[in-house]
């Protein structure tokens, strides 16, 4: 049974955010299909709710020079992120480059989640869920030390720690850099 606090936050990587169902967003398409409704927003992505997934693509309002670069993140976030199966990593399952209005863009497709650490450390959890999320997100920092995985995420923080009702999960996997000799480069 999912604790309350996660239906209140949803969070995908660098963007905590308040769920607000009634936010209807300007229309995005993606492989022929329109999402209009927006989860959230952060200072770089826009996140949609595509039913049954989220879908995570860069804010077009960023500035002209961040553009490649954060397109390159997501990219790079979806292509390692489907690569991942570990149960303390949030799963994306495709990435997707598009183009809207003449501009280039990148969508990630990724499961939904509830709330943030932030959000629970908000809300006076106790501790025992702060240490079930330290030892959660340990696990995770341990799979991508792995030699068979080989991976540094560079973006651990309390948003980036993220609630599924069962287990905490570690997201933003738009910093993240695979070691020399990694399979996953």
């Amino acid at each position: 049974m999912k604790d309350n606090f996660i239906t209140e936050t949803f969070c995908l990587g660098d963007m905590a955010m308040h769920y607000n169902p009634s936010k209807q967003g300007e229309p995005i398409t993606v492989r022929g299909r329109e999402y209009t409704h927006i989860l959230g927003e952060g200072g770089m992505a826009v996140v949609y709710d595509g039913g049954d997934h989220a879908l995570k693509v860069r804010r077009m309002d960023l500035d002209s020079n961040d553009i490649a670069d954060f397109n390159e993140r997501l990219l790079l976030e979806g292509e390692i992120g489907k690569r991942i199966t570990h149960s303390h990593v949030i799963r994306t399952y495709g990435v997707v480059p598009f183009e809207h209005e003449g501009t280039p863009n990148t969508a990630v497709y990724m499961d939904k989640y509830g709330s943030n650490l932030v959000h629970a450390l908000n809300n006076d959890k106790p501790l025992s869920v702060v240490l079930k999320a330290l030892r959660d997100t340990a696990k995770a920092l341990q799979y991508f030390a792995q030699d068979n995985v080989g991976l540094i995420h560079r973006d651990i923080k309390w948003d980036n720690t993220i609630y599924d009702g069962k287990k905490w999960r570690v997201g933003d996997l738009g910093m993240m850099v695979p070691l020399p000799g990694s399979p996953l480069r």
